[in-house]
């Protein structure tokens, strides 16, 4: 588990229990071609973050992060360092046998994107 040396929070909600953890940069660019054939590369953004994340949670907590995954943009925070951007993708997998714990138990998944 990554949880120990991790904290994750978006719109001051802490999110624990952290499977996965990955971070790609991208780089935004508009590419066209001259009549000649030359590219001509208009860079929009270099290094642009991107994370995805993947978490064991309860239900009322994978609710919570379905419902951020909606909201239009917000604050990252991972591990005191702060991005803007979204999250998206939400999917939640329930656990089998979970359901004979006092509450369900989801794998869940979604990623971030700088805005």
């Amino acid at each position: 588990m990554l949880s120990k040396n991790l904290t994750i929070k978006f719109e001051n909600v802490t999110f624990e229990n952290v499977k996965t953890f990955s971070k790609a940069p991208e780089t935004i660019e508009n590419v066209n071609r001259s009549e000649d054939g030359h590219d001509l590369v208009e860079f929009v953004r270099a290094g642009k973050k991107n994370f995805s994340f993947s978490f064991t949670l309860t239900e009322k907590k994978a609710e919570v992060l379905e419902a951020l995954c909606e909201y239009p943009s917000g604050t990252l925070e991972i591990n005191n360092t702060s991005y803007e951007g979204r999250l998206r993708g939400f999917s939640a997998d329930l656990i089998y046998l979970s359901q004979w714990a006092t509450s369900n138990i989801y794998n869940c998944s979604c990623e971030f994107i700088e805005a």
